[in-house]
């Protein structure tokens, strides 16, 4: 089965030696890390930001970084400073330029906060975390519309710690960091309900390989190397079978199975590869229409900005920012079968009357209709109005079919439909 595509033509990357594909090799003069490290990488071969199959990589990851220099400041093993997350965002903002950036078709991502930790264990989860969000924030100001956050994998299984008595520590400290990091993330998407944020739970990942083990052919929780003085102590002869290709870090087979699993979170998310989003419907999806109709009489406050709700709705959270919305609340499937009227019984159209309207407008839009998701929700009012239909919803059906049709009478390539609720 052929993994599926992301829909970004661009990735944006800042962290630490998880994600760095050279920043620190360059840096050090490509004196760190050296051979049997491969390219510059902190593993034996590609790490995952490369494998996420998009082809336009910006990396400003650099071994050893924190998330802020101003709180903790990395440094490599040749003792080099190396720029934190928001220093990295910030020679990101100071040297692209932005206006020419699609921000629609750009994934911004984040892995770092374990350095943090590693330089100050007293440091609490509250305040690196803070950390992140801060450098998220960094990212929203510039006009960031899709950005992935990495919370921390389970520091207690690595080869580093298996001789601290603070293992226990460490488990406490990366669960209390991932819990405020995936609080701190659902608030960042309710204040932005038009960014989507992405909180990629490595740590569940990496926790099932460690119980599953013999499933993912990993034979050995030893680290594969061991490098002092810059020279290679050990070298295994399998790190196909190894989880850590050194005491830190991750072999390059672990890396494709972070990759695949990263490609899969986005895709479950945000797997909506159109620029435009052409609605249909009644109140489930009217962003003001019915507002517009009666002078903006109705819906009045505490309803919001004219929609049917407290808040933006669903058909405004898909994360795509071209949406030409025809819904108009109290519509029914279509005016010819059942009319449907606004509180001042002000006549709205239907679903297919609002179809024909978007019709006769489409010769002035330049329509890609590849890029373009037609949906349709509607239905309930059918019978709100008229009850008896409920015996026979097969003509209400029948209507929606209809509507149906005549989207793709006009072209329409891609057709949600939404049933209706309980």
């Amino acid at each position: 089965i052929q993994p599926k595509k992301l829909s970004y033509d661009t990735i944006v990357c800042f962290g630490d030696s998880n994600s760095d594909t050279g920043n620190v090799y360059k840096l050090t003069g490509y004196k760190w890390p050296i051979p049997p490290y491969y390219n510059g990488r902190f593993s034996n071969g590609k790490i995952w930001i490369e494998k996420l199959g998009v082809s336009n990589l910006i990396n400003y990851a650099y071994g050893s970084a924190t998330t802020d220099n101003n709180l903790v400041q990395g440094f490599t093993t040749l003792n080099v400073r190396v720029p934190g997350v928001r220093q990295q965002i910030t020679k990101y903002i100071n040297t692209a330029d932005l206006s020419q950036v699609n921000f629609h078709r750009t994934i911004f991502i984040i892995w770092a906060g374990a350095n943090d930790y590693f330089y100050n264990i007293t440091l609490p989860a509250s305040i690196v975390v803070k950390s992140l969000i801060n450098g998220i924030n960094d990212l929203i100001q510039i006009g960031a519309k899709h950005i992935l956050i990495v919370n921390l994998p389970p520091f207690e299984a690595y080869p580093a710690t298996f001789r601290l008595s603070i293992r226990y520590y460490l488990k406490k400290l990366t669960l209390e960091h991932n819990r405020k990091l995936s609080i701190s993330i659902r608030l960042l998407q309710w204040i932005f309900p038009d960014i989507s944020f992405t909180l990629f739970d490595i740590y569940s990942l990496i926790s099932n390989i460690l119980i599953n083990r013999a499933t993912y052919g990993i034979n050995s929780m030893n680290k594969c190397w061991d490098i002092s003085n810059y020279t290679v102590v050990e070298l295994c002869s399998t790190p196909d079978t190894y989880l850590f290709m050194d005491q830190y870090h991750f072999t390059t087979r672990i890396h494709q199975l972070i990759a695949d699993a990263a490609r899969k979170s986005l895709t479950q998310c945000n797997d909506i590869p159109y620029d435009t989003i052409v609605c249909f419907g009644d109140s489930n999806s009217d962003t003001g229409n019915v507002y517009k109709l009666t002078g903006y009489k109705w819906p009045v406050p505490p309803y919001y900005n004219g929609r049917f709700s407290n808040g933006k709705i669903w058909i405004e959270r898909l994360g795509i920012h071209n949406l030409i919305n025809n819904a108009y609340g109290s519509a029914t499937s279509d005016n010819n079968l059942v009319r449907g009227s606004t509180i001042f019984n002000l006549t709205v159209p239907g679903v297919r009357q609002q179809i024909a309207t978007y019709k006769t407008t489409i010769h002035s839009r330049k329509i890609n209709f590849h890029r373009t998701l037609y949906v349709i929700w509607a239905g309930q009012n059918d019978y709100y109005y008229n009850l008896a239909l409920a015996l026979v919803p097969s003509i209400v059906v029948k209507s929606l079919i209809n509507g149906i049709h005549d989207s793709i009478q006009i072209g329409a390539k891609h057709i949600l439909i939404v049933n209706l609720p309980p």
